[in-house]
C-alpha cells in the first residue's frame, strides 16, 4: 500500500554562519519532516556555480517525525567572491535541495551563502 505522507517542515539548516571563505568546508543539514508515513525517491543536493549534485537519500518509506540529512562540502580555492551590485551583475551562492515523491510536484527548498574575501589586517 502506498503512503503519501505530507510534508509538514523542509529546510536547510549550516552548521554555523553562512559566510565562508575559499578552501573552507561548508557543513549543515537537510531537515524533513513528515505528518505521516511518506515513500520517498530521493532527497537531492546541489549547490549553484559548484558543480555539485549530490543524492543525499536513495528510495525509502520514511514513518512520520524528523529526518536530518547531513551535507558537506568544500569551497575551491579560488571562488569568486559574492557579489550584488544595484544596476548590474550578481553572483550569489545556494544550495538547493529538492525532495522526489511518487505522485507528487517535486518539493523545493534553497539557502543562500555568502563567500567572502578574508582581510589581512596587516595590510593596513
Amino acid at each position: 500500500m502506498p503512503y503519501f505522507g505530507n510534508v509538514r517542515h523542509f529546510s536547510i539548516v549550516f552548521s554555523s554562519p553562512p559566510e565562508f571563505g575559499n578552501g573552507d568546508v561548508v557543513s549543515g543539514k537537510v531537515i524533513l519532516e513528515l505528518n505521516g508515513r511518506s515513500k520517498v525517491h530521493a532527497v537531492k543536493l546541489d549547490v549553484k556555480y559548484l558543480n555539485l549534485r549530490e543524492q543525499l537519500l536513495h528510495a525509502d518509506t520514511l514513518s512520520a517525525g524528523i529526518h536530518e540529512y547531513p551535507f558537506s562540502f568544500q569551497i575551491p580555492e579560488r571562488m569568486g567572491m559574492s557579489f550584488e551590485e544595484k544596476h548590474g551583475g550578481t553572483i550569489r551562492y545556494w544550495v538547493k535541495v529538492r525532495l522526489h515523491r511518487p505522485w507528487a510536484a517535486v518539493k523545493k527548498t534553497k539557502k543562500e551563502f555568502t563567500i567572502i574575501e578574508p582581510i589581512d589586517n596587516n595590510e593596513y
